[in-house]
């Protein structure tokens, strides 16, 4: 739970990145996820633990953004945006080791000040 917290912390410095996501992804053979241009003023790499995918969606305009994460083996994909509260999660079925995560999706990018999460998610407490 922890490293949700920080990813979703770093990523709202990252909120206006020219990176988009709607896929899930584990990181380059060097551990990290790449978010935004090598070069740009939004530039981020990410390093998260073994074995955890990931995905986020900045949106067009970088106003708004959500992310979520999720391990493996694990039974649970977690999520947030830069306009929800809450931490939330959403039952899954462990997709295994080196198999991207499907069949669940982020929601859209909301429109602040609107929340993103919705039917299907539980607010973690």
């Amino acid at each position: 739970m922890k490293k949700v917290l920080a990813i979703i912390a770093l990523l709202g410095l990252s909120a206006g990145a020219a990176y988009s996501a709607t896929t899930w992804a584990y990181p380059s053979t060097s551990g990290t996820y790449t978010l935004g241009t090598a070069g740009s003023t939004h530039f981020l790499d990410i390093k998260p633990s073994a074995n955890v995918g990931f995905a986020y969606d900045g949106g067009t305009t970088g106003v708004a953004y959500v992310v979520g994460s999720y391990h493996a083996q694990g039974s649970r994909v977690f999520g947030g945006s830069s306009t929800d509260t809450n931490i939330f999660y959403k039952d899954i079925t462990a997709p295994g080791i080196g198999t991207l995560l499907t069949g669940t999706d982020l929601p859209a990018v909301p429109t602040p000040p609107n929340g993103a999460f919705s039917a299907g998610w539980t607010a973690a407490k």
